[in-house]
């Protein structure tokens, strides 16, 4: 997977925003869906069995296996998920990720 890719997780997430980031994990797509906080069923759903780049593509988007594993402290709100998946499938991957690149530059 390209490096600039693998901060797009399947589940919307921006792997650049993560205060694990760089310090105990890489990303979900660099470590093959088993980020810091162990393996991740959504990455396994979405990617391997699905086929798909993120969560947006499916269906059945919010399907409960992905309402479960946002429930770890780790993830954002559902809304805020929600608004960046849509966002992502609006513009695509690589635009959506030369934003979430340039807002947390800003805030930094």
């Amino acid at each position: 997977m390209d490096d600039e890719l693998s901060m797009a997780g399947a589940c919307g997430l921006y792997c650049g925003d993560c205060k694990s980031f760089g310090v105990e994990c890489e990303g979900c797509g660099v470590q093959g869906g088993a980020p810091f906080w162990g393996e991740c069923g959504v990455y396994r759903c979405c990617i391997e069995e699905c086929g798909l780049e993120f969560c947006g593509e499916c269906d059945e988007f919010p399907c409960e296996l992905y309402l479960q594993t946002i429930e770890h402290p780790s993830f954002p709100p559902l809304e805020a998920l929600e608004e960046s998946i849509s966002r992502r499938l609006v513009i695509g991957t690589e635009a959506w990720l030369e934003e979430q690149s340039s807002d947390s530059t800003e805030l930094s």
